[in-house]
């Protein structure tokens, strides 16, 4: 295809008038018909502005593919694919691969610093803080540039996250405030009670069950760092009755179909069974581990599918989280140096190998 074709092509299938393409790329519109006539071409210094807003790449404006290249979307997908499978370190070099065809491309550029950011996970300190760097200075860029309200979010939630992953709470509070509305009812909530009166049965369900999902994750989500600074001071007694209260919660989303919340229940089980440890009440603590072994067991029985779209997001936003397995999670937090003195009385007991035996056969 020549590029007179290409332009007009790509135009027509964007719905854009030349005129709109001519105010886009900074030049007359006598200038976009001479383009797409085939009487003049663009200045070679255009090129890469009509790439970035056609969203294709250089090769694609000359006519030059490859059967492996693949688009924004197929890379987006496919990444998608390969962080379900595990394998985020041949997502993370699509990423990296394809981002070439398209610099500065922001959905791709999020794609990569959210591959970054969670595979960070059970590296060495050295390794998680490079890839924290990185992923938080694409979060950034993106942040600053792209006109997606709903991008802009996601990045500031992440550059919050990693700031307070490496303690910086007064960076992270600056960038949480950019999240923050005002006084009022919780903007996804109006959302949802927007959708009941606009959208079909099935959407508006749809809507308030996903918002519903979220609210309580947020819940959990404040409850694991509530309980973490309740060890930080000792105060195992409350530490305890947190965790049961979050552990009757979980049980009313589980009712209600929402699976994901058996790993969740699984960590609260685990920190209530520590806490009755060092409290030296190890009946409950083992009785605590039983119950965590057994949600983290449910958990990794489920399909697959199951645990993803939890939350109600669109497009390049589903599928934030890693699955990663709630037994191999508690094997290791048991197994590790620091229990062995908090659960040491209890590691001959047969319920406790049972346990062990469990999260490592089931």
């Amino acid at each position: 295809m020549n590029l007179n074709k290409t332009i007009s092509a790509l135009r027509a299938e964007r719905g854009m008038t030349q005129e709109k393409l001519a105010e886009l790329v900074g030049v007359s519109t006598a200038a976009v018909s001479k383009w797409e006539c085939g009487n003049s071409y663009p200045d070679i210094t255009l090129l890469p502005k009509l790439a970035e807003i056609f969203d294709v790449s250089m090769d694609y404006l000359f006519g030059y593919t490859k059967a492996d290249e693949k688009t924004v979307p197929e890379t987006v997908a496919e990444t998608t694919r390969l962080g379900k499978e595990g394998k985020r370190e041949d997502a993370i070099a699509l990423l990296r691969q394809t981002l070439e065809r398209y610099p500065q491309n922001e959905v791709l550029t999020f794609e990569l610093a959210r591959n970054l950011f969670i595979s960070t996970r059970f590296r060495s300190t050295a390794k998680r803080r490079e890839r924290m760097s990185e992923a938080a200075a694409l979060f950034l860029f993106v942040a600053e540039r792209t006109t997606d309200t709903n991008r802009r979010a996601w990045c500031y939630q992440f550059l919050t996250t990693i700031c307070m992953v490496n303690s910086d709470y007064a960076q992270a509070e600056q960038y949480n405030n950019r999240l923050l509305t005002g006084r009022g009812i919780y903007p996804k909530v109006t959302a949802a009670v927007i959708a009941l009166r606009l959208r079909s049965p099935d959407e508006a369900e749809y809507a308030m069950k996903n918002t519903m999902a979220e609210s309580l994750y947020e819940y959990l989500y404040m409850g694991n760092w509530y309980v973490a600074f309740l060890f930080e001071n000792k105060r195992y007694e409350d530490i305890a009755a947190v965790c049961e209260r979050a552990l009757r919660i979980i049980k009313v989303g589980l009712d209600a179909g929402q699976n994901y919340l058996y790993k969740e229940a699984a960590e609260f089980a685990e920190s209530q069974a520590l806490a009755y440890a060092r409290m030296k009440q190890y009946a409950d603590s083992i009785e605590a581990l039983e119950v965590s072994c057994a949600y983290a067991c449910a958990y990794d029985a489920l399909d697959n599918d199951l645990t993803y779209d939890v939350y109600d997001m669109t497009g390049e936003m589903h599928h934030i989280e890693e699955r990663i397995s709630a037994r191999a999670d508690m094997l290791g937090t048991l197994q590790c140096g620091e229990r062995e003195s908090d659960y040491g009385p209890i590691q001959s007991d047969p319920r406790y190998q049972a346990i062990l035996t469990r999260l490592q056969t089931s």
